[in-house]
């Protein structure tokens, strides 16, 4: 598990500077619709991207997909950061996006694949790339009040160290057996409704994150508290995905993405109400039993429990979805809602409308509890 492990760690360091951008727009003095709109064009990119890379590797395979898009990103992202104003970064972003977004996924399929191989759950890779991403946060809060450049500097080193590593993982593409295999029972139907849950959930992620440093600077607080933030909702989920297979097993994929929204609905009620920056910090616990949820029930749902014909495009709806969809939604939207009616009416507004949404879930979860207990 060690070169899955390694893959994970800087793939998720990557992430983190390209989630923790919108602190460097805010330092250039845009506004926040425009704050939306830059942070909106990674995840609309997406849409289009993850679908074309998913089909690519299926003809060329999974590490000369990984190669191409890992060397381009290191180079592209420098774009963002050298270019002056808002429409130049608007267009380099389209472009770094574009295979910056297929990171992640294509990582992760050839990470997944290999522990599969192996007999090993994905559970504890995942848990390094959570680490990576908590330590990257940390160190960078401190980095950026010398310099932003070295935001990019992070993501560079993150996707080549990374791609050096993905060449240790196990080649599963021309492999019929695995260890583990999809029992085949999720449906169609089931996987969709999830879906529609984790659009609206991961969007109030995405907000969460992309105005956290329009919060810090509205309440005065020091630049470093966005870094600590970050690294203390990373490190949040580490608990979880300790255990992540075992509470899978033991409560179902419905009941954790319902509490997940649940929690989510907290977490916003309670971020603009903190007055010192250690309130602040320690809101952001809440999302230990976010997105890392959400993500990882769904992502396992996937892979465990759908038919193999439709791993694929299973697979390319979900990335879709979590990395397009809902943080377009979650920052575009959201950048309207706060230049509208203000950044804790939003809030306000959000964390309501996932408490909304908790009900139906949950209902859902002890309908489904009770046609298996009457099956038994």
């Amino acid at each position: 598990m060690f070169f899955e492990s390694i893959v994970e760690w800087f793939i998720y360091s990557h992430l983190a500077m390209v989630n923790i951008m919108a602190q460097f727009f805010e330092s250039q003095n845009f506004t926040p619709v425009q704050i939306g709109a830059l942070m909106a064009v990674i995840p609309t990119v997406s849409l289009l991207s993850n679908p074309f890379w998913f089909s690519l590797k299926r003809k060329i395979g999974e590490k000369r997909v990984f190669a191409a898009i890992t060397l381009s990103a290191a180079l592209l992202c420098w774009s963002v950061y050298l270019v002056p104003g808002f429409l130049p970064k608007f267009i380099a972003l389209i472009i770094f996006g574009f295979f910056s977004t297929g990171v992640i996924p294509i990582g992760e399929s050839q990470v997944m694949n290999s522990l599969m191989k192996k007999g090993l759950h994905f559970d504890r890779a995942r848990l390094i790339g959570t680490v990576g991403f908590s330590a990257i946060s940390l160190v960078s809060g401190f980095l950026f009040e010398i310099s932003f450049a070295f935001m990019f500097i992070i993501s560079t080193i993150a996707l080549l160290i990374a791609l050096v590593f993905s060449i240790k993982l196990t080649d599963t593409e021309f492999i019929v057996e695995k260890s583990h295999k999809t029992d085949e029972s999720g449906t169609s139907r089931t996987l969709t409704f999830l879906l529609i849950a984790a659009t609206l959930g991961i969007m109030c992620v995405s907000f969460c994150g992309t105005f956290l440093p329009v919060l810090v600077t509205e309440k005065g607080f020091p630049e470093n508290t966005v870094g600590i933030c970050f690294a203390i909702l990373s490190i949040s989920e580490v608990p979880f995905l300790l255990f992540a297979n075992r509470i899978i097993q033991k409560t179902g994929t419905i009941f954790l993405v319902a509490t997940a929204i649940l929690m989510m609905s907290i977490r916003l009620f309670l971020t603009p109400l903190a007055q010192t920056p250690v309130q602040l910090m320690l809101t952001n616990v809440f999302h230990g039993w976010n997105y890392i949820v959400i993500y990882f029930s769904i992502f396992n749902f996937i892979h465990y429990k759908m038919p193999s014909h439709k791993l694929d495009k299973s697979q390319t709806i979900f990335w879709m979805i979590t990395q397009g969809v809902s943080f377009l939604i979650g920052n575009l939207g959201g950048g309207i809602l706060v230049q509208y009616i203000g950044l804790t009416e939003s809030y306000r507004l959000l964390s309501l409308l996932m408490f909304i949404l908790f009900i139906p879930l949950f209902i859902w979860f002890l309908s489904d509890k009770n046609k298996k207990a009457i099956r038994v």
